[in-house]
Parts: structure tokens; sequence; C-alpha cells
């Protein structure tokens, strides 16, 4: 996530009812990845087309449609799980 957009996020996610989604796949690379992103209720659609693509989505095309909180190579850490629940009221069961 980029530092200029925390505040924006936080409003985002809180005003605009945003819906954040957690996913997990593979990088072209062969690399697991995991993806945390803010996305509008207008752009779920397009980000389904974009998760659910043969090739792992950009972060170019991601940016377009949400804010990403949260990007990695592997699993998240349970720092990054534990502060994501209590900025966002993130879910990880």
């Amino acid at each position: 996530m980029k530092t200029e957009d925390a505040h924006f996020s936080d409003q985002l996610t809180l005003e605009q009812g945003a819906i954040i989604f957690f996913n997990e796949g593979k990088l072209n690379n062969g690399h697991d990845y995991y993806l945390y992103i803010a996305v509008k209720g207008t752009e779920v659609q397009k980000y389904f087309s974009l998760v659910n693509a043969p090739k792992a989505p950009s972060m170019a095309a991601l940016e377009e449609i949400g804010i990403v909180l949260a990007f990695g190579e592997g699993v998240p850490s349970p720092e990054l799980k534990q502060s994501l629940s209590e900025r966002y009221g993130v879910y990880h069961p």
C-alpha cells in the first residue's frame, strides 16, 4: 500500500462501504502470494474477473479497482493478520 493511501483506505472502507477481500494464489513465476484489497462495491465484478483469470493480476490492474492493503509472497504473518483485524475488522478463520 502506498503511504499516502493509508488514510484514504480507512475512509474508503468505513465511509463508502468497500469490501475487503483476501486472495491467495500463484504468481507468474510460480511463487505463492497473498493479497488483501479494499474494493468498492461497484468494482466487485472486475475484481473477480482479475483474480479468476489464468494469470495472476498485475498490481496496476488491482490498484485501478481498489486499494491494496497488503501483498506479499508466501503467507501473511500473524502480525499482519492482527494489524488488519484491528484496523479493518478483517476476520481470519
